[in-house]
Formats: structure tokens, sequence, C-alpha cells
């Protein structure tokens, strides 16, 4: 586990060192707070439908193809969850189309070209992951960072671009990763007509499903925020709110790269007498790990925030800190679904995390109508 968690740290703090270094005072010089605003919006939804459309279909692929010990079982397990994939591809595309007949949405091509390559991006890292090819996921995400700062860059600074480059950039650098990986894997070379399996697809469609219902759930308690300060505030308030959004990453990503290594680890070890004990124990030392780095956090992001975002961008300073300490709990949900991902047996945690969303909704729509 520990040498799983060096690999997504490596590929992690790449990719958030240039991003916070280069992007960041970028984004916030160049992009209006309502322009980065409505580009955030969308993304907030976008992200929301290919999960959801999409079954999160890489988690189950993980779920599947590390219990299997030869190669051949787990390709073929990644080419029958590409035979849903692709239909959810699909249905994510009609979507976004119906959706930018009713609203117009700016730029709706690239709209869903960024969907199509979140999606792709999204199965080729899972697919790295299922083959045990560290090094190639972590290889591969700091090569699509470096052409994705390079891009932005070049768009922004050197040809007066808007918020769109944002939209190539991330589409460019995905199609990137996704070729590295595949020229490290051999997918596609691996496709056979005859691996369609039906049985197959059913079974991971049922333990599928339910990540999906937890990830409108997710939505609810960590995105649902920004639509309504969208519609009730206007797009520039959710861009000072956005752009301070970013510093959450920051624990996000540490976070998340113990819970993507926990997440293979708990598949693994399945249920057993004593995995309630090792659970606990983990979950424990988690949650102290995040409320430490925390605490160690805020006070820095007061010092170096004037230095990395933009005036125009200043009043979301005293957003980060809450924003923080919301994101430490968020990831600390995050860890124990990883356990709920061992059984199918989701109804308990269907019930806590509707009760959950709800509150959070509720809370929202009362504090900003103050």
């Amino acid at each position: 586990m520990l040498k799983k968690i060096t690999y997504l740290f490596i590929r992690e703090v790449y990719y958030h060192v240039q991003s916070f270094s280069l992007l960041l005072p970028v984004y916030s010089t160049y992009i209006v707070p309502e322009e980065y605003g409505y580009y955030d919006i969308v993304i907030t939804y976008l992200s929301f439908i290919t999960s959801s459309f999409c079954l999160e279909i890489w988690t189950t692929l993980l779920r599947f193809a590390i219990e299997k010990k030869d190669k051949a079982s787990k390709y073929k397990i990644i080419q029958n969850a590409g035979f849903i994939l692709s239909g959810s591809i699909f249905l994510i595309l009609i979507a976004v189309l119906i959706a930018h007949l009713c609203v117009d949405i700016e730029y709706a091509g690239l709209v869903m070209a960024y969907a199509f390559v979140l999606c792709s991006q999204n199965f080729y890292t899972y697919i790295a992951r299922a083959l045990d090819k560290n090094t190639c996921f972590a290889v591969s995400g700091i090569v699509a960072t470096l052409f994705n700062v390079a891009i932005n860059i070049a768009l922004i600074i050197g040809w007066g671009f808007d918020y769109s480059a944002l939209y190539y950039s991330f589409i460019i650098a995905g199609i990137v990763q996704c070729l590295y990986i595949e020229n490290q894997t051999h997918v596609l070379k691996h496709f056979k007509r005859t691996a369609f399996d039906k049985c197959l697809i059913k079974e991971m469609l049922r333990f599928s499903w339910p990540f999906s219902i937890n990830l409108a759930f997710f939505w609810l308690l960590n995105s649902y925020s920004k639509t309504v300060i969208a519609s009730e505030l206007g797009m520039e308030a959710n861009g000072y709110f956005s752009m301070a959004a970013k510093f959450g990453a920051i624990i996000q990503m540490l976070a998340g790269c113990i819970i993507m290594a926990w997440q293979e680890n708990a598949f693994q070890k399945g249920v057993s007498s004593d995995s309630g004990i090792y659970y606990t124990r983990m979950g424990d030392a988690y949650l102290k790990l995040l409320i430490c780095g925390g605490c160690l956090f805020i006070p820095i992001i007061y010092i170096v925030y004037p230095f990395i975002i933009n005036e125009q961008y200043a009043v979301g300073l005293s957003i980060v800190p809450p924003y923080i300490i919301a994101t430490i709990f968020s990831v600390y949900a995050s860890f124990l679904t990883a356990i709920f991902g061992l059984s199918r047996k989701h109804l308990r945690y269907f019930i806590l995390r509707l009760q959950v969303a709800l509150v959070n909704v509720i809370t929202i729509h009362l504090l900003v109508g103050e």
C-alpha cells in the first residue's frame, strides 16, 4: 500500500505544484471572476453527469479486475466495462446537446469534447491501476500536466484566449494521457469481439448503480452550493468561491492519494473476522492526519494567497478556511465509502447519505437567502 501511495503522491503533488505555481496566477490575472465562475459551474454539472451516466464504471472495473490474477481475465473485464462506457458516453453527449438547445451553453462543442475526454481519461487511469502499472499511472499524469500547463500559458498569455483555453488545454492533455497509457497497456490490441459477456456486464451494472446514487448525494453535499451561489448571487460570486476552493483541492490531493491506494487495499482484503478492527484503526489514523494537516495548512494560506492569486480575487481569501474544514470531513467520508464498496448491501449507507444531502441542500438555501 505504501508503494502505491508513493506513486500516487508523486503524480498528484507534481500536478498541484504546477497548477498553483503557474496556472492559478494566470487564471486569476487574465480571466475575470464572472467568466471563471461560468466555466466552473459548467464543469460542476458536467462532472456530475459524466460520473452518474457512467455509473462510476471505472471503480467497478478496478473492483472486478483486482480480484483476477491472470491478465486475460483482467482485459476481459476492461473490455466489457468499455462496452458499458461507450453506451454511457453516447447518452452523455445526447444530454449535453439537449441541454444546449434549452439553455444555449457557451462553447457547447468544447463541452461535449471535454465530457468525452473526461470519461476516457478516468477509464484509462483506472485501467493502469487495475493492471498494477503504477509507474505508468504516475508518469501519464505528469505528462498530461506538462501539456495542460504549457497549452494554458500559450493560449491565455500568448494568444489572448478567454476561458475557452481551459477547455482546450484539458482536452489535449487528456488525449495525450490516454494515448500514453494505451501505449503502455495495449488495451485496444487485446480487444476481441468474442470477449462480450452479457452476464458479466449485468453483474458489473448491478455492482455499479449504487455508486451512481452515491455520487448524486456526494454532488449535493459538495458541489450543489456552487449552483446556488451562481443562481442567487451571480457568476462573479461563484468565480470567487471557485478560486478559493482550489486551496481545498490541496487537501483533496493529499487525501486522494491515500484513498485511491486504500481502495485497492480494501478490495484485496475484503471482509473477514478481523477486518472491522483493521478498518477502524485505519479510519482513526486517517482522520487524525487530516485534522493535523488542516491545522498546519490554514495559517500558511494567509501568507501565500496574495502572492498566488491576483487582487481581483482577493475577496475569496475569507472563504478558504471554512472550505478547508469542510473538505477535511468530505474526504474522510470518501475514505469510508471505500469500505462500503466491499459489500453490495448499500441500503443503510444510502439512507445516511440521503439524510446528509438533504440537510446540506436545505441549509445552503437558508444561509444564502440571508
